[in-house]
């Protein structure tokens, strides 16, 4: 058995108990590596600034059908290989509640949203959060890697 592997299925029996009784999609939200020192010096920012864009994404995404999701998401600093890769996987409801409280899926039947439409709205959503940073003098920078 792997390790950990136990400790993951009580973790997953205990969310399940959580989780609606709706479909769930899988989605991953990953920083570019290019920013990684940039996260090394500044871990509490950088990580909760990408577990909230993960969300607003997810957020924005759904909006443009009316639906308000529900979402759980994880961050992972570190890739299968154990190379620092900055992530958050996320398990989100396929569709959401509309303002009238009835589920409303997709439009897509299939997806919760285009793919690269979603990956442009968290690009987006993540410069403009990171710019704010930058410029509210948060975030600190070094040149050592």
């Amino acid at each position: 058995m792997l390790c950990q592997s136990i400790k993951r299925e009580q973790w997953l029996d205990k969310l399940k108990a959580t989780l609606l009784k709706v479909p769930y999609v899988h989605s991953v939200f990953t920083l570019p590596h290019q920013l990684n020192s940039l996260a090394k010096w500044n871990e509490k920012v950088m990580y909760g600034l990408i577990m909230k864009v993960a969300w607003l994404t997810i957020k924005e995404t759904t909006r443009k059908y009316g639906a308000y999701p529900g979402m759980t998401g994880v961050l992972h600093t570190f890739g299968s290989d154990m190379k620092y890769h900055i992530h958050v996987h996320c398990l989100v409801t396929f569709g959401g509640l509309g303002k009238n409280g009835d589920w409303m899926y997709p439009p897509h039947k299939k997806l919760l949203a285009n793919y690269r439409a979603m990956c442009a709205t968290y690009k987006s959503i993540f410069l403009a959060h990171l710019h704010r940073l930058h410029i509210k003098g948060v975030l600190i920078y070094s040149s050592v890697t």
